[in-house]
């Protein structure tokens, strides 16, 4: 056998070997759910002929193909898609609805065309075939939820371990981090004071990140406003004092507040980096005040035409796709730009 031939049988050799993969992996996925439908089959079909139900095998079978298939479609297809777009109400409702329809329209016409045949097919449908069909309906889309749910449940789990599991692993790096910029304030704080300064602060600005968070994932506001004092200190002993004022407006006290983790954060860098005006007249500016229902932060800043920081706007955009997986469409995030000015305003619930 000459070299080409071996390649040539190596190549398909390859590509059965992915296709067992596949059907393996595919049977794997199935094979417990076709048991559960084997054993539901014959158990309906059981409780049929004990009734007194004739019929041929074929016509059990069509009536039962048409089941399962619809089983599977809605089990793998419809349900995943409809959860998918569960942001929307309509979306869900009218996916689900139609497969649900299609079915019953489906069984209905088949049944009639096999037992009455296709002469007046729509005469021939009652009311009782109907409820018959509706029922069957419904029975069969409670049952392809049910797997649809406890698989989506147990994608749920694994998923929130393999998130613990990145969180925990992640903060190898801070704690290294703490423990070395203790040492070095230490070894700083007869050198070089306002050395040791910046060690403590983004000593502290570290320990803040490390911080375990509550079981609603968000931070306490009154210690976001501590760390923007911290954030404040460490870029005022880079460049020197900020132009900034800081305006609180709430109804209740400070630490009643929960908000995702760095949202003022994430803002204020944005500001510091861009807005740094030394025009005494034009200063930056954050503001957060609520009105009972909703907590509203917002950031002014007159823009700095020599800037020498470009920005891509990465950390907005990331900063959008946070708050929509914490509040779905329940927030706003307005940014309005002009040739002088940015401002950024955003809203979200108390």
């Amino acid at each position: 056998m000459n070299s080409s031939n071996l390649l040539i049988n190596d190549t398909n050799k390859k590509i059965m070997g992915y296709y067992l993969l596949r059907l393996r992996s595919v049977f794997n996925r199935v094979k417990y759910l076709s048991l559960f439908v084997a054993v539901y089959v014959a158990f309906e079909y059981k409780m049929l002929t004990m009734n007194g139900a004739k019929g041929k095998w074929w016509m059990f079978g069509l009536f039962y193909l048409i089941d399962i298939f619809f089983f599977y479609f809605n089990c793998y297809l419809v349900y995943p898609r409809a959860y998918i777009q569960r942001r929307t109400v309509y979306k869900p409702i009218l996916l689900i609805s139609s497969s649900l329809g299609l079915y019953f329209i489906i069984s209905v016409l088949s049944y009639e065309m096999v037992v009455t045949g296709t002469n007046n097919l729509l005469s021939q449908i009652n009311k009782a075939t109907m409820i018959n069909y509706a029922w069957r309906v419904f029975i069969v889309s409670i049952l392809a939820a049910l797997p649809f749910g406890f698989f989506t449940y147990v994608r749920m789990l694994r998923r929130e371990k393999v998130l613990e599991n990145n969180l925990l692993y992640s903060r190898i790096s801070p704690h290294l981090i703490f423990n070395a910029l203790n040492t070095i304030h230490a070894d700083l704080k007869e050198i070089s004071p306002n050395g040791a300064k910046m060690i403590t602060y983004l000593s502290e600005y570290s320990r803040y990140a490390m911080a375990e968070l509550a079981e609603d994932g968000k931070a306490n506001l009154e210690a976001e406003l501590g760390q923007l004092e911290i954030l404040k200190n460490i870029h005022e002993l880079r460049s020197g004092r900020l132009n900034l004022v800081v305006e609180i407006a709430l109804i209740k006290p400070v630490y009643d507040y929960r908000i995702p983790p760095h949202l003022i954060l994430t803002l204020a860098e944005n500001l510091f980096k861009y807005g740094k005006n030394p025009d005494p007249e034009k200063p930056m500016l954050i503001e957060v005040s609520d009105d009972g229902k909703l907590l509203n932060i917002r950031m002014f800043n007159w823009k700095v035409y020599k800037s020498e920081v470009i920005s891509h706007k990465v950390g907005l955009d990331n900063l959008r796709k946070r708050l929509k997986n914490i509040y779905a469409d329940f927030f706003s995030m307005r940014i309005k730009e002009d040739a002088t000015t940015f401002e950024i305003h955003i809203t979200i619930p108390v």
